[in-house]
């Protein structure tokens, strides 16, 4: 007599597509952690870099052409980790930081200061940094963490975009988050005049 019972362990299931995989890893909820301690305020998980070298590696050729940088020398797993890619390691805001024993501008005395907001005006995603920043000192690192990371978010399918993602790198919709919808054209502008396969859905 054929035993028709079985566990779910038992039933096979189809592997998962590189498109199922992508979307497991860029939608799911992110962690407060020490290495996305940036003391400017910009949220580490929506850098260029740090996409490049965890979820979307065909990102990091393109900056290493932008940058004029060899990609070895693009590692970064955030502004907080010893691992950082050499330009965030001698960022003028983070050597401030460190000579001045903070964790972040918003716990200076002197924030907001002239060296945080050249450093807004050059980037596209630090364009709202001093803002940002308000809410971290209000709020708390974890705090200002989990509220941001939805500013970075498609409101579609919840896949994590930076600012420079016009379109949503997952489902293709534009604006890709609400922090691109109010700071595209900043973006659009940074990258005029530099390679044009920037890449999009």
């Amino acid at each position: 007599q054929t035993n028709w019972r079985r566990t779910a362990a038992d039933v096979p299931r189809p592997s998962r597509t590189r498109k199922e995989v992508f979307l497991m890893k860029v939608t799911r909820p992110l962690e407060p952690e020490p290495r996305f301690r940036a003391p400017c305020g910009v949220f580490c998980p929506t850098c260029f870099l740090y996409m490049g070298n965890h979820d979307d590696p065909a990102r990091l050729p393109h900056a290493s052409v932008v940058l004029g940088v060899p990609e070895e020398d693009l590692r970064y797993e955030g502004c907080g980790s010893p691992r950082t890619a050499a330009r965030c390691a001698s960022c003028a805001v983070r050597r401030c930081a460190e000579e001045r024993g903070v964790d972040s501008c918003a716990d200076c005395p002197e924030f907001p200061c002239s060296l945080l907001r050249d450093a807004q005006e050059k980037s596209p995603q630090l364009r709202e940094a001093e803002a940002s920043l308000h809410v971290r000192r209000k709020q708390g690192f974890s705090g200002w963490f989990l509220r941001t990371q939805e500013e970075f978010r498609c409101p579609h399918c919840g896949t994590l975009n930076s600012v420079y993602d016009l379109w949503c790198r997952s489902c293709g919709a534009s604006p890709s988050c609400p922090f691109a919808a109010r700071n595209g054209e900043e973006a659009l502008a940074f990258w005029k005049n530099r390679p044009s396969d920037f890449p999009r859905p």
